[in-house]
């Protein structure tokens, strides 16, 4: 019974070794592919307090230079880099969702506090409704002008297969 568990843990080492052995160091490789001018958003807490996004200028398996919207280039190891994400265009359905339910709360709160302002006829009662429904009609609108960007993590495209 021992000389089995001892070759049960060993297999189980040999493996984990041949698992380690095949995946890319930390950092190493995950930044090739990435062409100047794309959209990213890379997370390195032990460097940056908050993710930072910005546009590739250059990248390879060592380092990626991003510029930030209105700031100066920055150049980052990787790795140090823990996340790295794509921006590959906006996601307006989000915006739409998101500011559709942003405008009906908005819209039902100041719905209410007319309501409870206003005269104490029947009317005040649908004052909360209607500023859902007009809070949601214009949230809707807004949030599709303004679509949040949709984020996917990158990772290196693999070679392709040789023949």
């Amino acid at each position: 019974m021992r000389q089995l568990t001892a070759s049960v843990a060993l297999l189980a080492q040999v493996l984990m070794l041949l698992v380690m052995a095949t995946r890319p160091a930390h950092g190493q490789g995950r930044l090739t592919g990435l062409q100047p001018g794309d959209l990213v958003r890379l997370t390195a807490p032990t460097i940056l307090p908050h993710p930072l996004e910005g546009r590739v200028i250059a990248a390879d398996s060592a380092s990626i230079s991003v510029t930030p919207r209105g700031g100066e280039t920055i150049t980052l190891p990787a790795a140090l880099i823990q996340r790295v994400q794509w921006g590959h265009g906006v996601n307006r359905a989000r915006g739409v969702q998101r500011g559709a339910f942003g405008g009906a709360m908005l819209g039902m709160l100041v719905g209410a506090v007319v309501g409870l302002s206003g005269p104490r006829d029947g009317s005040a009662n649908l004052a909360p409704a209607t500023g859902f429904m007009i809070g949601a009609g214009v949230g809707a609108v807004y949030g599709g002008f303004r679509p949040p960007t949709a984020w996917v993590d990158w990772s290196a495209p693999s070679p392709a297969p040789r023949r």
